[in-house]
């Protein structure tokens, strides 16, 4: 569900409950609890307040001279005095996918496909777009009806042409339009995916006018104003699903800028401001070839070398005190938006003759009703189920062995069985071989 494992955030949690005040610890668990992207951003201060606890002293949300109470106030091994002062913030592209509805659209192209009776999939989309200007740039816009205009268009538009599939297939006639506001296609292949085509829209085409500098000029107009100049100042900002925030270290798409440009545009407007850390989740490789997940911190500052320096070693710091990402931040943004405590891994088993490994949390849902054995079964991409042809052979479980999952949100349980049983068999005249290990 998260971009680290439960039990990761859960861990640094508890550890902090020394650290901040129990009002605070209550807080940061109500909006962990509490579907929405805020979620994210309540991660997020997790694991950076309890890094920055066990590097040095750490106060948060302590009311400094000018009545703002910034989440971190941070004193450096060795020092006496308090040396830094930051915010935790998180940023993503919710207002632009706002203005650009394709999801949207596409959610809806789906539910009118099942109201007319198609099949799931088939469905090939595209859209065009045109740029506008804004402050310092421009930005990609999608042309596309406003999400409170699609239901309408889907009713006039996208169902007449979903009629005409479900009784011509695949030589229906596209449907095409092209007006100054909405230039989509929609055809129909008869394949068992729906796929999109549109060009990016949220990718910083403005150093000015883009969710990370939005962002920072929120913080530097409220929390961090006025702060003592002798104390570092800076705001770590961190990835709650924003395109731009993924390109920290490696260039940007061509004609669009990254946290680093942007960075370095809003430390020249705000002198009193030291620095700024970018936090995101970086993928090895890419879609189903995606091996894992690692985390990607960078800095930009203003400073000095020797504080540069300083603050490079703090980041070094910080990061060997974060768990292992286990989630992409996109799959994360969606999976926070619902209830519950997230999945878990049914459908994952490892198998040999006298072994059978699987969720341990899955097999609690069998057991406990929560989902039904044939539903549990459907999960697994096993032509037949193993349990119950050892059942059939007459061999039962001798051994259990609960193998913990770690900074997984899951764990495995195995079963070993053993030689037919005449317990669980018809008997035999002759004795049967023990199966192969």
């Amino acid at each position: 569900m998260f971009v680290f494992s439960r039990r990761a955030i859960q861990q640094r949690l508890h550890e902090l409950d020394g650290v901040l005040d129990h009002d605070q610890t209550d807080r940061i668990a109500a909006r962990l609890n509490a579907p929405g992207r805020d979620r994210l951003a309540a991660m997020w201060e997790v694991v950076f307040l309890h890094a920055f606890s066990q590097i040095g002293v750490l106060n948060s949300e302590q009311e400094r001279p000018n009545n703002s109470k910034p989440d971190i106030a941070f004193t450096f091994p060795g020092d006496s005095a308090m040396g830094l002062l930051a915010d935790v913030t998180a940023v993503s592209d919710e207002g632009l996918d706002k203005n650009n509805p394709i999801k949207r659209l596409s959610e809806e192209i789906a539910r009118e496909a099942q109201k007319v009776g198609l099949p799931p999939g088939g469905i090939c989309y595209s859209t065009g777009s045109r740029m506008e200007r804004v402050r310092g740039g421009e930005k990609v816009v999608l042309r596309l009806p406003s999400r409170q205009q699609l239901p309408m268009f889907i009713k006039k538009s996208v169902r007449p042409f979903q009629q005409r599939v479900k009784i011509e297939g695949s030589t229906a006639a596209p449907l095409v339009i092209d007006t100054s506001a909405v230039r989509l296609t929609l055809s129909y292949n008869g394949s068992r995916f729906t796929t999109g085509r549109y060009p990016a829209y949220d990718h910083a085409r403005s150093l000015d006018a883009n969710p990370i500098m939005t962002r920072l000029e929120e913080k530097a107009a409220k929390q961090l104003k006025g702060a003592d100049p002798s104390v570092l100042k800076g705001v770590i900002v961190c990835d709650a699903d924003c395109a731009s925030m993924r390109h920290p270290k490696m260039s940007p798409p061509l004609g669009t800028f990254g946290p680093t440009a942007i960075g370095r545009e809003f430390l020249r407007k705000h002198a009193s401001f030291n620095f700024l850390i970018f936090a995101t989740v970086t993928s090895n490789g890419s879609g189903f070839l995606a091996s894992g997940h690692s985390l990607d911190i960078t800095f930009v500052t203003s400073a000095d070398s020797d504080t540069a320096s300083r603050i490079d070693s703090l980041c070094l710091s910080l990061v060997r005190h974060f768990p292992k990402p286990i989630k992409s931040v996109t799959n994360a943004a969606l999976r926070c938006r619902e209830k519950g405590v997230g999945d878990n891994s049914i459908g994952g088993y490892n198998m040999s003759s006298n072994h059978i490994r699987v969720s341990a949390r899955a097999l609690v849902d069998v057991l406990s009703g929560k989902i039904s054995p044939k539903e549990w079964e459907s999960q697994y991409a096993w032509g037949a189920n193993p349990l119950l042809m050892r059942a059939r052979e007459g061999r039962g479980i001798i051994k259990a062995e609960l193998m913990p999952g770690g900074d997984e949100d899951d764990d495995w349980i195995e079963f070993t069985f053993g030689p037919q049983d005449a317990a669980m068999a018809p008997f035999s005249a002759r004795k049967v071989s023990d199966p192969a290990e």
